[in-house]
């Protein structure tokens, strides 16, 4: 579903009058029907926000510009596969050290010209390296987007479609919520949550168990 079919399958599950809303982007929206388009983003964001998601894999390639050892960047470091981040123009991996340790090994007004080796990222969440490469250079690195929007009528979630009721019932919650419909939030709990655990089961990266320690 849509965003605008998303928007209208809340409103037949609220219970609500009308075939509404024509559309997300109306100004002319009545309280209610703008009120159930801002449920329904609210909870696909929400969604988003407990884990990080297949649907939200990403392999961008970056470009450090020769002379820096910053790269402005959004992404919180959670978020990063830290072990696959590498040079594409021949330099290997990357080894990453968390920001705690990085800035004490390779304070900022050290930093000199060179290869760099290791990386982080700042609680500004730039990414970071440890030396200003001589020339522009293409870094790989496998990560999590952040959360999306849905904005437009045709904006589609990313999770697989029959999994898209979970963000009806979550946004009939916080209608039956606002409403102070107990019953109605009661399905609509028992709902959302039946469908989470198959997106917990479906969508989540694999894991596999490491070696022994010794």
């Amino acid at each position: 579903m849509n965003f605008l079919a998303l928007c209208k399958r809340t409103r037949a599950e609220c219970h609500l009058n009308g075939t509404g809303p024509a559309s997300v982007l109306l100004d002319s929206n009545p309280k209610d029907m703008q009120n159930i388009i801002n449920w329904v983003a609210d909870a696909w964001r929400e969604l988003q926000g407990t884990r990080s998601w297949q649907w939200q894999w990403e392999n961008p390639t970056l470009t450090m510009l020769a002379g820096t050892a910053v790269l402005a960047q959004s992404i919180a470091p959670t978020r990063y596969d830290k072990e696959a981040t590498y040079f594409l123009n021949g330099g290997g991996f990357l080894d990453y050290l968390p920001w705690e340790r990085f800035h004490l090994i390779y304070p900022a007004n050290q930093i000199q010209d060179g290869t760099p080796t290791v990386w982080s990222v700042r609680p500004d969440l730039a990414l970071v390296t440890n030396a200003k490469p001589y020339a522009d250079t293409l870094i790989s690195v496998e990560r999590y987007a952040n959360p999306t929007e849905l904005a437009a009528d045709t904006d589609t979630p990313g999770l697989p479609t029959d999994l898209h009721m979970h963000i009806v019932w979550s946004a009939v919650k916080k209608y039956a919520a606002h409403e102070e419909a107990g019953s109605l939030f009661k399905t609509a709990s028992d709902e959302a949550n039946r469908i989470y655990a198959s997106i917990l089961d479906r969508c989540l990266p694999e894991y596999t168990l490491g070696g022994p320690l010794a």
